[in-house]
């Protein structure tokens, strides 16, 4: 893609409709390419109907999209107690400033001014001058370039294995124990509990053995009888 810089300066207007009744109007450009990229001139204050403007205005032009494009320049005037007004505009296809332009050389041109009123209508004429620069290239420069991942050292890569292997054992201890839960049913007796104690189920010998002492008094209670 070939980007062209075109160059409009040295405007002025003669004759212009004006649409103020009853004081000088105070005019100025809005220049665009199809309505794109507007930039505007100062206002020339009491500039009348005969104003001119010695502004610089650069707009890019892609030699792709000529016959696509046009040069609009809309004359506002401002009004004394705010706002403005549109005095009329010109219209010029981009392909026509190339071909009159020929040599390179910066080009004056004059075009009839259409009013706003009506369409065909026109009064009073703009002049200008421009000129289109060298042939630039474009697109390339003015396209970000992607953004690059950071490179992936060793010590990364191990991160990754590390965090990696971690994960995987986690949801393997987990399954397992899961498997386990459903296998083994929770009310699965515990033979440690069941286990009989022996220490409490033996009976103690010195209980159930009988005094000897006890047994010879009552024998002698009974002799003395």
């Amino acid at each position: 893609m070939v980007i062209k810089s075109l160059q409009v300066t040295g405007m002025s207007a003669k004759d212009l409709h004006n649409v103020h009744l009853t004081h000088k109007m105070h005019p100025y450009v809005t220049v665009s390419l199809s309505g794109n990229h507007k930039k505007s001139t100062d206002v020339h204050k009491d500039g009348g109907t005969s104003p001119s403007w010695v502004d610089l205005l650069t707009f890019p032009v892609d030699e792709a999209c000529t016959d696509l494009l046009t040069l609009v320049f809309e004359i506002m005037s401002k009004k004394s107690r705010g706002g403005e007004k549109e005095v009329g505009r010109v219209k010029v296809p981009i392909a026509e400033l190339l071909e009159k332009q020929g040599d390179g050389r910066a080009k004056q041109m004059s075009c009839s001014v259409s009013l706003p009123s009506g369409v065909g209508k026109t009064q009073g004429v703009l002049e200008f001058t421009y000129k289109f620069s060298e042939e630039l290239p474009g697109g390339c420069e003015n396209t970000p370039a992607p953004e690059r991942a950071p490179p992936t050292g060793s010590r990364g890569r191990g991160l990754v294995s590390a965090l990696t292997n971690g994960l995987t054992n986690g949801v393997t201890e987990g399954m397992t124990s899961a498997f386990v839960g459903e296998v083994l049913p929770e009310d699965a007796a515990d033979p440690s509990e069941d286990a009989a104690d022996p220490s409490e189920d033996a009976a103690d010998p010195s209980e159930d053995a009988a005094d000897p002492s006890e047994d010879a008094a009552d024998g002698s209670q009974a002799a003395e009888k």
